[in-house]
């Protein structure tokens, strides 16, 4: 069978994404040419731990002030809350 979930990091890896404001106050915006679900989302902290988020619309949100690592399919992106 096919693994639909490595077809859809694939997927994701070709396409055009951004994340903005960056800093923000814990609310950003996903600008993506495909359909994200939180399940391929992961946000670490500067000790590599994983950090709770709510994500919802394209919408990520994160509670507490810090720098992050948002981790999806094979993008690395710095994200900062203030």
């Amino acid at each position: 069978g096919v693994d639909t979930t490595l077809a859809g990091v694939n997927r994701f890896d070709e396409s055009t994404f951004s994340v903005f404001p960056n800093p923000s106050k814990g609310q950003f915006s996903f600008e993506t040419n495909v359909e994200i679900e939180s399940e391929q989302i992961q946000v670490f902290n500067t000790y590599g731990q994983s950090v709770a988020f709510r994500y919802s619309q394209k919408i990520l949100f994160i509670d507490t002030k810090g720098i992050y690592i948002l981790l999806l399919g094979n993008k690395k992106i710095k994200l900062i809350v203030e």
